[in-house]
């Protein structure tokens, strides 16, 4: 399979996940404020997967997280924003260019997206709770 067919599906997975749980989260069906938790999981997954490079990014102009993998970004929550972004976005970086996606820091542990998420409410944190 190709790399980016697995990272789609990992993706897909994550959604299906988010949607299914999004009450737990006290999140409406664009799933705002899960964007930490879908993106560590995602990351989470990739690298279980074997894509050594997957990254969490966060933008502070938004205060949105997503991921950064074998050159594509990955966001399953960019609907919080607007009706235009697809449930699954599954993009090369290059042509990510909306403001949601500038990224502001790159995270590449679950250790460094704990600490750096520490100050966000406890419900959108990337708690080892919180993943499953």
């Amino acid at each position: 399979m190709r790399k980016v067919e697995t990272i789609k599906q990992i993706a897909r997975r994550v959604r299906r996940w988010a949607v299914r749980n999004r009450r737990k989260y006290y999140t409406g069906p664009d799933l705002s404020c899960m964007c930490a938790i879908t993106s560590a999981y995602i990351f989470q997954l990739l690298r279980d997967a074997g894509f050594s490079d997957a990254k969490v990014c966060v933008t502070e102009v938004k205060g949105h997280a997503f991921v950064h993998c074998a050159g594509y970004l990955v966001d399953v929550t960019a609907t919080q924003f607007s009706k235009r972004y697809k449930a699954v976005e599954v993009k090369p970086i290059k042509v990510a260019t909306d403001g949601i996606w500038k990224v502001e820091v790159e995270l590449e542990t679950l250790e460094a997206m704990r600490d750096y998420f520490e100050a966000w409410p406890e419900d959108q944190q990337p708690l080892e709770r919180n993943l499953q």
